[in-house]
């Protein structure tokens, strides 16, 4: 019987090669032998969970084309597709390549959003989840609303920040103003935009082809980390913040 282990990816800080000076903030994903978590091909689908599409309705689905367009026009990055259909029930033991809706949260009650990968040792990408926090109060904004003290966060910009996870990024602590920090106020609006550090670390994530595999490993079936899946691993979702103007500490 094979076991899935949750494990902890390193996260390595890139400095831009050919441009002396330039450090960027972006993170990768790693396997345990140093490889960038990323698909293979140049297309990913993924589909929409109906109970979150029946939680807040026609929206959502817009929402999350939005998400997965923000990534797309890069050199050798996949892109990621909204297919029609209702993915199969959630199961925290095997991907389903959707964005669900989760009632009962079994992630830290700040999180808003986690996305769950799994894995080979090449780096290759199998499987992936985007799970959202059901406790949380999301709305899909207008582009032009000017609400105040808006109690909602933006689904489409949570989501943005997801599929650079889908894509194999990791947080941008440093830099506050890419879609990959790890924070977002209620009615913010800007990590639906991509930043020039999240479009260098998506071009870094693909910039060499997957290694093959050197353990012979299977899909499903593994009995070490060095031979098999490796996964889930849950990449730290987008966190909510407590205030407007205030950020809260990480954890």
């Amino acid at each position: 019987m094979h076991s899935i282990t949750r494990c902890a990816a390193s996260l390595a800080f890139i400095v831009a090669l050919g441009l002396p000076g330039v450090t960027f903030a972006y993170t990768l994903k790693l396997t345990d032998y140093g490889n960038p978590i990323r698909w293979r091909g140049d297309r990913v689908a993924l589909r929409v969970d109906p109970r979150l599409e029946e939680a807040m309705g026609a929206d959502v689905r817009g929402a999350a084309v939005m998400a997965t367009e923000a990534w797309r026009g890069f050199e050798n990055v996949p892109d990621v597709i909204i297919e029609d259909g209702a993915p199969p029930a959630y199961s925290a033991n095997k991907r389903g390549n959707a964005i669900y809706w989760l009632d009962k949260w079994p992630f830290e009650s700040n999180q808003l959003a986690v996305t769950l990968v799994t894995y080979r040792q090449t780096g290759e990408v199998i499987g992936v989840d985007v799970l959202v926090n059901g406790s949380k109060n999301f709305k899909v904004f207008p582009e032009d609303d000017k609400s105040e003290n808006a109690i909602n966060y933006d689904l489409a910009a949570v989501l943005t920040h997801e599929i650079g996870h889908v894509l194999g990024l990791g947080e941008s602590y440093d830099h506050v103003d890419a879609t990959m920090w790890p924070q977002i106020r209620t009615h913010e609006l800007k990590q639906r935009s991509l930043d020039n550090d999240d479009q260098e670390g998506v071009i870094a994530a693909y910039a060499l082809p997957i290694a093959e595999s050197q353990f012979g490993c299977s899909v499903g079936h593994f009995a070490s980390l060095n031979d098999g899946v490796v996964g889930p691993i849950a990449l730290a979702g987008m966190l909510l913040l407590f205030g407007r103007g205030r950020r809260r500490a990480r954890a």
